[in-house]
């Protein structure tokens, strides 16, 4: 039997292994230490302050899995995986794998739901917290340059001041790349739950964003801009596509 004709679940499987490998690697900063150069078992296990053996065992399952080179003693992530974590690729894999090793907290929450046709309580879903990450390169790169930029007068607007409303702001990031950009623009993030938002808009310069909670029945006469998800989300895949193909010149 080829790979081809195995059967989905194992298809599926030695990934989901995978990923739980670089789970641990991120939790324990193994994945740090080796993307920050490579180098023996040794040197990855004294930069992450980890157990030689089981540092040792798990270069080798990532190596295994596609993600790590092994020359002579020698460990080093590949372009692809040194591309895929580093600050310029548009999606947060880091907060990828911080929301799946936090994701396991909700799932005796998901199967009362499904059984009982109800809902999970909001508090219940501050576990999922990190994968509000998950966008924020893309806003740092393309919120105010690409989109922003396609509206026609929007960033004249936005520069002479505007009130904004942003509805589930998530993290508070695309506020506050909003609030660096646009010093003169009053920026507000709407969420049901205050405890998940806002942590992007704190620092110098973002006096002007804030984030607070509301109710589903709250109407903001707020001037709000509309996101259309379609160009937005074309834009982080075509730059997705560009990142995984570069290489290095």
């Amino acid at each position: 039997m080829s790979d081809d004709d195995l059967p989905p679940f194992f298809a599926h499987l030695g990934g989901t292994f995978a990923v739980i490998l670089l789970q641990v690697g991120r939790q324990t900063g193994l994945l740090d230490a080796v993307l920050a150069g490579g180098g023996t078992a040794t040197d990855i296990a004294g930069r992450a302050g980890s157990d030689l053996r089981n540092t040792d065992e798990w270069l080798r399952g990532m190596t295994v899995a596609g993600y790590l080179t092994h020359d002579d003693g020698v460990f080093a992530p590949t372009q692809m995986t040194a591309t895929t974590f580093s600050p310029a690729f548009p999606v947060s894999a880091n907060s990828v794998l911080d929301g799946l090793w936090a994701a396991p907290q909700v799932y005796d929450d998901v199967v009362a739901a499904v059984r009982s046709g109800g809902g999970i309580p909001s508090e219940r879903l501050v576990a999922y917290a990190p994968f509000a990450g998950v966008n924020t390169p893309t806003y740092e790169q393309a919120l105010v340059g690409d989109w922003i930029a396609a509206v026609p007068g929007l960033t004249e607007r936005l520069a002479a001041g505007a009130r904004v409303a942003e509805i589930a702001p998530g993290n508070g990031a695309a506020a506050a790349v909003l609030g660096r950009a646009f010093p003169a623009s009053t920026v507000v993030g709407y969420d049901l739950a205050t405890s998940r938002s806002g942590t992007a808009t704190r620092g110098p310069c973002l006096t002007r964003v804030r984030s607070t909670s509301s109710t589903a029945s709250t109407r903001s006469t707020t001037w709000a801009i509309r996101w259309l998800s379609w160009p937005a989300y074309d834009d982080c895949w075509r730059r997705m596509a560009w990142c995984c193909s570069a290489r290095p010149t």
